[in-house]
């Protein structure tokens, strides 16, 4: 009786058939998109970069091979993965940028394609420095899987942080406490411009109490140290322009322990000294955090300049937008939808490395 025949589960153990199916799945998947979505162009795409990388692959692949940059498997392994050993690694480095390549040369301008770019290129580096690693050594021992692990995860965090941005911001302009800042300038405005003109002690007390409440809805000790800090360097660049707050104002008897003003109201006696009033100064107030939180994206994740000032205009008409709403309405009124922020400021003080104050 003749042995059964080895070659069809020889030639699923070397993973071209399952290959072949998932390519061939991804282009289905590829094909339905274009066919259903008005906007969708992705078969041209991948098969210009399959054959790219095809061609890349059959010149690159041999050079790998003289260069003995194979793959090292460990002897105490299973025995089906010694057939690997001496296979070309680190051939990512040939594949991976063709991808990159030809989906910038389609689409250069779109910042969705260039941050999917960013975070290929970022895994693509991990693995070529795990694979240089495991050559070096000259075993099957590159990075540490908790290293690989946190350098994925880190990446993958960012490009999280970048996609979230714009939702986030959408959010706090709706609902979050900076709304309820905005809402009270009004108030502040009219209450310092009594005190300026000397109607007694009750537009003081206003302006004290006011702002108090406003301090208090910030639940971290950091950040309400950051807004009395801000406040104070406002009010200290107002006076040395020539617009000093009344006598009374900043330290007033009653109450005496009563701390500096804090940024709200100091935005507040910025918008009246330059004859500043509703709803620009809401506006203004909305678009300077907005900027500010943009300008420390731009910093912290994989946000270009261009991308920034970008997400700033598409953010212009719902500012405009929530100024006039928030000019009419009273703070009192309205509540504070960032529990999950809040929650994340009264841990900050266990963090080892803090962002407020520091």
């Amino acid at each position: 009786m003749p042995a059964p025949s080895t070659s069809i589960p020889a030639r699923a153990a070397d993973g071209r058939w399952p290959a072949a199916l998932l390519a061939l799945l991804v282009l289905a998947a590829c094909l339905l998109s274009d066919a259903l979505l008005a906007n969708s162009m992705l078969t041209v795409p991948l098969l210009v970069s399959a054959l790219a990388s095809a061609a890349v692959a059959a010149w690159g692949v041999p050079k790998l091979r003289r260069l003995k940059l194979g793959q090292v498997i460990r002897e105490e392994g299973p025995q089906a993965h010694h057939s690997k050993a001496g296979t070309p690694t680190m051939g990512g480095l040939l594949v991976v940028p063709v991808g990159v390549i030809v989906g910038g040369l389609i689409s250069p301008s779109d910042p969705r394609l260039l941050a999917v770019a960013a975070v290929t290129l970022v895994y693509m580096a991990v693995g070529a420095v795990d694979d240089w690693r495991s050559l070096t050594r000259r075993t099957n021992t590159g990075l540490t899987p908790r290293g690989k692990l946190l350098l994925q995860a880190a990446a993958a965090l960012l490009f999280l942080i970048w996609a979230a941005l714009g939702q986030w911001l959408r959010a706090e302009l709706e609902r979050g406490t900076l709304t309820l800042e905005a809402a009270a300038l009004a108030e502040l405005r009219q209450a310092l411009n009594g005190w300026r003109q000397g109607n007694g002690q009750d537009q003081h007390l206003a302006v004290l109490e006011l702002d108090g409440w406003l301090l208090a809805l910030r639940e971290a000790p950091e950040v309400r140290a950051q807004q009395r800090q801000m406040g104070a360097s406002l009010l200290q660049l107002l006076a040395d322009l020539g617009w000093p707050l009344p006598v009374g104002v900043a330290d007033a008897p009653v109450p005496a322990t009563r701390p500096q003003l804090s940024w709200p109201a100091a935005f507040a006696w910025a918008g009246l000294c330059l004859e500043i009033g509703s709803p620009e100064l809401e506006e203004a107030y909305l678009y300077g955090w907005t900027a500010n939180q943009i300008s420390a994206a731009v910093r912290l994740v994989p946000l270009g300049a261009t991308e920034g000032q970008r997400l700033q205009l598409q953010l212009a008409p719902l500012i405009a937008e929530r100024a006039t709403e928030l000019a009419a309405t009273d703070p009192r009124d309205l509540w504070n939808g960032g529990v999950g922020a809040g929650l994340a400021q009264l841990r900050h003080a266990e963090l080892y490395s803090r962002l407020f104050r520091s």
